[in-house]
Protein backbone atom coordinates (compact mmCIF):
# COMPACT_ATOMS: atom_id res chain seq x y z
CA UNK A 1 0.00 0.00 0.00
CA UNK A 2 1.40 3.37 -1.01
CA UNK A 3 2.13 6.01 1.61
CA UNK A 4 3.02 9.67 1.19
CA UNK A 5 4.51 11.80 3.94
CA UNK A 6 6.20 15.16 4.13
CA UNK A 7 9.94 15.65 4.09
CA UNK A 8 9.62 19.46 4.23
CA UNK A 9 7.25 22.28 3.32
CA UNK A 10 8.26 25.95 3.04
CA UNK A 11 6.87 29.27 1.82
CA UNK A 12 9.13 31.57 -0.17
CA UNK A 13 8.92 34.45 -2.63
CA UNK A 14 10.18 32.56 -5.63
CA UNK A 15 11.50 29.18 -6.64
CA UNK A 16 13.70 27.85 -9.37
CA UNK A 17 13.71 24.20 -10.37
CA UNK A 18 15.90 22.38 -12.86
CA UNK A 19 15.23 19.17 -14.75
CA UNK A 20 17.24 17.12 -12.25
CA UNK A 21 14.86 17.92 -9.41
CA UNK A 22 17.04 20.48 -7.65
CA UNK A 23 15.01 23.36 -6.20
CA UNK A 24 16.32 26.79 -5.21
CA UNK A 25 14.08 28.74 -2.83
CA UNK A 26 14.43 32.53 -2.75
CA UNK A 27 13.48 34.51 0.39
CA UNK A 28 11.93 31.88 2.66
CA UNK A 29 9.46 33.46 5.10
CA UNK A 30 6.52 32.72 7.39
CA UNK A 31 5.33 36.25 8.25
CA UNK A 32 3.98 39.15 6.18
CA UNK A 33 3.99 42.58 7.87
CA UNK A 34 1.28 45.00 6.79
CA UNK A 35 0.03 48.36 8.05
CA UNK A 36 -3.49 47.74 6.73
CA UNK A 37 -5.56 44.95 5.26
CA UNK A 38 -6.62 43.94 2.74
CA UNK A 39 -3.17 43.69 1.24
CA UNK A 40 -1.45 41.20 -1.01
CA UNK A 41 1.86 39.44 -1.29
CA UNK A 42 3.23 39.92 -4.79
CA UNK A 43 4.62 36.41 -5.05
CA UNK A 44 4.19 33.42 -2.78
CA UNK A 45 5.59 30.02 -3.65
CA UNK A 46 4.94 26.85 -1.73
CA UNK A 47 7.69 24.25 -1.92
CA UNK A 48 7.29 20.77 -0.53
CA UNK A 49 9.19 17.55 -0.76
CA UNK A 50 7.16 14.40 -0.26
CA UNK A 51 8.40 10.88 0.47
CA UNK A 52 6.52 8.15 -1.42
CA UNK A 53 6.83 4.51 -0.41
CA UNK A 54 5.20 1.30 -1.59
CA UNK A 55 3.86 2.52 -4.91
CA UNK A 56 2.53 0.16 -7.56
CA UNK A 57 2.15 0.47 -11.33
CA UNK A 58 -1.50 1.50 -10.79
CA UNK A 59 -0.36 4.53 -8.74
CA UNK A 60 1.83 5.95 -11.52
CA UNK A 61 -0.80 7.84 -13.52
CA UNK A 62 -3.36 8.81 -10.91
CA UNK A 63 -1.56 10.14 -7.85
CA UNK A 64 -2.61 13.69 -7.04
CA UNK A 65 -2.03 15.93 -4.06
CA UNK A 66 -4.28 18.87 -3.28
CA UNK A 67 -3.26 22.22 -1.85
CA UNK A 68 -5.82 24.07 0.21
CA UNK A 69 -5.26 27.55 1.55
CA UNK A 70 -7.45 28.62 4.47
CA UNK A 71 -7.82 32.22 5.61
CA UNK A 72 -7.80 33.19 9.31
CA UNK A 73 -11.59 32.53 9.44
CA UNK A 74 -10.81 28.93 8.28
CA UNK A 75 -12.53 29.47 4.91
CA UNK A 76 -10.99 27.78 1.85
CA UNK A 77 -9.67 30.52 -0.44
CA UNK A 78 -7.72 28.24 -2.79
CA UNK A 79 -8.02 24.57 -3.69
CA UNK A 80 -5.60 23.22 -6.33
CA UNK A 81 -4.76 19.69 -7.42
CA UNK A 82 -1.23 18.73 -8.40
CA UNK A 83 -0.28 15.50 -10.14
CA UNK A 84 2.95 13.98 -8.87
CA UNK A 85 5.25 11.64 -10.76
CA UNK A 86 5.40 8.15 -9.35
CA UNK A 87 7.94 5.52 -10.38
CA UNK A 88 6.74 2.16 -9.09
CA UNK A 89 10.21 0.67 -9.75
CA UNK A 90 11.58 2.65 -6.80
CA UNK A 91 10.68 1.41 -3.30
CA UNK A 92 11.23 4.91 -1.87
CA UNK A 93 11.24 8.18 -3.77
CA UNK A 94 11.21 11.87 -3.06
CA UNK A 95 8.92 14.15 -5.05
CA UNK A 96 9.28 17.92 -5.01
CA UNK A 97 6.22 20.12 -5.55
CA UNK A 98 6.46 23.82 -6.31
CA UNK A 99 3.45 26.10 -6.68
CA UNK A 100 3.58 29.82 -7.39
CA UNK A 101 0.68 31.99 -6.24
CA UNK A 102 1.14 35.44 -7.74
CA UNK A 103 -0.74 38.37 -6.22
CA UNK A 104 -2.33 36.37 -3.42
CA UNK A 105 -4.85 38.54 -1.55
CA UNK A 106 -4.49 38.74 2.21
CA UNK A 107 -7.86 40.00 3.40
CA UNK A 108 -7.24 40.08 7.16
CA UNK A 109 -4.62 39.82 9.87
CA UNK A 110 -4.08 36.35 11.27
CA UNK A 111 -2.84 32.93 10.23
CA UNK A 112 -3.28 31.53 6.72
CA UNK A 113 -2.90 27.74 6.52
CA UNK A 114 -1.32 26.04 3.51
CA UNK A 115 -2.40 22.39 3.67
CA UNK A 116 -1.32 19.51 1.42
CA UNK A 117 -3.71 16.55 1.33
CA UNK A 118 -3.62 13.13 -0.29
CA UNK A 119 -6.72 10.91 -0.27
CA UNK A 120 -8.45 13.55 1.90
CA UNK A 121 -5.79 13.23 4.63
CA UNK A 122 -3.52 16.07 5.67
CA UNK A 123 0.11 15.18 4.94
CA UNK A 124 1.71 18.60 5.46
CA UNK A 125 0.91 22.10 6.65
CA UNK A 126 2.74 25.42 6.72
CA UNK A 127 1.33 28.60 8.24
CA UNK A 128 1.74 32.17 7.06
CA UNK A 129 1.08 34.90 9.62
CA UNK A 130 -0.12 38.34 8.53
CA UNK A 131 0.88 40.76 11.29
CA UNK A 132 0.03 44.43 11.80
CA UNK A 133 3.02 46.78 11.60
CA UNK A 134 6.38 46.92 9.93
CA UNK A 135 9.19 44.46 10.46
CA UNK A 136 11.19 46.94 12.54
CA UNK A 137 8.23 47.57 14.87
CA UNK A 138 7.65 43.84 15.32
CA UNK A 139 11.32 43.22 16.16
CA UNK A 140 11.43 45.99 18.76
CA UNK A 141 8.42 44.77 20.77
Amino acid sequence: MMTIKKDYILICENLLADDTGKVTMVNVFDTVYADIVPTFQGSISLVAQLIVEGSTKADEDKTKVSLKVLNPAKQVILNNEVKIKINSQLPLQKNAIGLQLNGMPLESFGTYQFILEWNDKKIAQRNLDVVKGGINEACIK
